[in-house]
Formats: C-alpha cells, structure tokens, sequence
C-alpha cells in the first residue's frame, strides 16, 4: 500500500511553529522541492542516456 515516490512539504515540516503565518515560507518549501524533485529527475535521465549511448553498438562501416 502506498504510492512510490510520493514527497509531502506541509506545516508538519517545522519543528515549532513559527508563530506568524507560514503561508509565504511553505510556499517557498514547496517551489524549492519542487525544483529539487526537477533536477533529481534530470540526473536520472542524464544517466539513462549516458547508459544507453555507451552500451549502443558501433555504427557499421
């Protein structure tokens, strides 16, 4: 049961409240992961295409 990869950024992510409202700060929490989540993906397929271009047989004559 789950879902695979599945990131939560929420108000649970403070560890004591900030005492104002948090609306700005959880949006910025969000675009940051969001950005992180982004280029984390871009490595994987950065990765792949590396594999896949080395693994590639060479071009015939």
């Amino acid at each position: 049961m789950g879902v695979a990869s599945l990131r939560v950024v929420d108000g649970s992510t403070f560890s004591v409240s900030p005492g104002t409202n948090p609306q700005a700060t959880l949006m910025m929490m969000g675009r940051y992961m969001g950005r992180k989540m982004n280029e984390e993906r871009r490595m994987i397929e950065r990765r792949r295409n590396r594999r896949r271009t080395t693994t590639a047989p060479p071009p015939g004559p």
